[in-house]
Parts: C-alpha cells; sequence; structure tokens
C-alpha cells in the first residue's frame, strides 16, 4: 500500500482513496487494528466489529460483536433488534479470519449497500482454521 508500513498517518490517507481495504498480516499483533483506532485522529468515528466478548473487552474503541452489529441470533427463534451504526463514518471489521462463511457474506452485502462510509477488514493468517 504505503511506501513505509510504518507511517500509520499515509496509509490512513490511502485507506479513504481505496476504500474498502482489506488489510492482512501474516502473524497476530502486527498493527492491523491499530489502523481503525488512529482514524480516531483524523476526526473519523470508527466502530470496530469483532468475533466475540472476549475481542470487546481488548479494543481501545467503541465496538460490538458480529451478531450484534448484523442481527445473527445465537439460539433458534430468537430475535436481535437492528444495531444503529449510523452514528459512525468508518466501520473496521476485525479478525474476519475468525468468522464463518455466512457472517464474511453478510459484510458483503453490508461493503455493496453502505458505500459511503469507511470500511477496513482486518485478519492474520493465525486467525484461520
Amino acid at each position: 500500500m504505503g511506501k513505509n508500513e510504518y507511517d500509520t498517518q499515509s496509509i490512513c490517507e490511502q485507506i479513504v482513496e481505496c476504500n474498502p481495504v482489506f488489510i492482512k498480516a501474516k502473524l497476530a499483533v502486527s498493527g492491523k487494528s491499530c489502523i481503525g483506532e488512529y482514524r480516531e485522529k483524523l476526526g473519523y468515528n470508527a466502530l470496530f466489529v469483532v468475533p466475540n466478548n472476549k475481542q470487546l473487552q481488548e479494543v481501545n474503541a467503541e465496538a460490538t460483536t458480529y451478531n450484534k452489529f448484523f442481527s445473527i441470533p445465537v439460539e433458534t427463534g430468537e430475535i436481535l433488534p437492528q444495531y444503529d451504526h449510523s452514528e459512525f463514518n468508518c466501520r473496521v471489521f476485525d479478525a474476519m479470519g475468525q468468522v464463518g462463511a455466512y457472517t464474511l457474506n453478510k459484510i458483503r452485502h453490508f461493503i455493496n449497500k453502505e458505500n459511503n462510509k469507511i470500511i477496513i477488514g482486518t485478519a492474520d493468517a493465525k486467525q484461520l482454521s
């Protein structure tokens, strides 16, 4: 993407031009999620969408789970309210390697529908089963 992989500001500026963007790495803790957190410094209101409650507690920004964001019930017959994400102009779909095909398809439909928002996806090879 950029000439300097450590220049967070430059990477964030390029994300706007290339939106939506998928950031992948070979290893965890490589700085993928930091790009989303840095967007706050640029005046964006970022929402992180993560696979589970443990990761939810580790995010240093506003966050929710994939199930809540996409109203995916855990139990059959359960109905979840639609998640209001309208106040956010940047969505970070974090740890996408940990979600299944159903959720990935939900993300694809969301990207096609919400193309006026900044959308960042992240994953690393260690997240894949």
